[in-house]
């Protein structure tokens, strides 16, 4: 968290701006970076566990901003990063952006896919994951309208999108990223994939490793089929 936080006040040094930080659950955490008149921490601290679409909304009800950004706790950015996202959205009058998602160790990673149909999960659990990497990148050149959505890891979007569209609170943990491109994409947003910066992130694949989370991502992934 300190890292990305760093890496957010080098990104914004220029600009005012907030950060919402939100404990979902008991945490010794603290802010080791002062508030300043141009920027601020404001933190909220949740007497119990809420959904990630819960918090989410809850959040964006509280910012009148232009713009927000959406981003784990396990990312950070490198300089120029949300600088050059604002000038891509702005130049493509896009709504909604993303970029490439770079593990620490060099690695790249999916955050940009189809949207899934109901084969996709045994695919993805058949073949090797060299068929996301091909999936992302022949999406990434195209960029077809309405046929991808990101992950939601980090998510720079306009007050008019984050006003119009809602974080499914159905969803407790997975999916909710899903959703959210899908229901903007049917309401007429535009969204775009930035090739020319990145973000890094310390990717956790818990659904992989961990039955509580397999079990939420699966119990998302029939929601997601169940809402048509």
């Amino acid at each position: 968290m300190d890292k990305l936080l760093l890496s957010l006040y080098k990104n914004l040094e220029t600009y005012t701006f907030e950060i919402f930080l939100v404990h979902n659950c008991k945490s010794n955490y603290q802010v080791k970076i002062n508030n300043t008149s141009q920027f601020k921490v404001i933190e909220v601290f949740n007497p119990a566990i809420k959904s990630l679409s819960q918090n989410l909304n809850k959040t964006l009800q509280k910012t009148k901003a232009q713009y927000t950004l959406i981003i784990n706790p396990d990312t950070y950015l490198p300089s120029l990063n949300i600088k050059k996202n604002l000038e891509f959205l702005i130049k493509n009058s896009h709504d909604l952006v993303s970029c490439p998602s770079i593990h620490p160790n060099g690695k790249l990673l999916v955050n940009l896919r189809k949207f899934p149909n109901p084969f996709q999960l045994l695919s993805d659990r058949l073949f090797s994951s060299n068929k996301r990497y091909l999936e992302q990148k022949n999406i990434a050149n195209s960029q077809s309208k309405k046929n991808f959505w990101f992950q939601g890891s980090y998510l720079l979007g306009t007050k008019k999108i984050f006003n119009k569209v809602r974080f499914q609170e159905k969803y407790f943990l997975y999916f909710e990223d899903v959703q959210f491109c899908y229901d903007s994409w049917i309401k007429g947003f535009s969204l775009g994939y930035n090739h020319n910066t990145q973000y890094f992130h310390y990717f956790q694949q818990n659904s992989a490793r961990y039955l509580k989370y397999k079990l939420y991502h699966i119990r998302s992934y029939l929601l997601y089929f169940f809402s048509f």
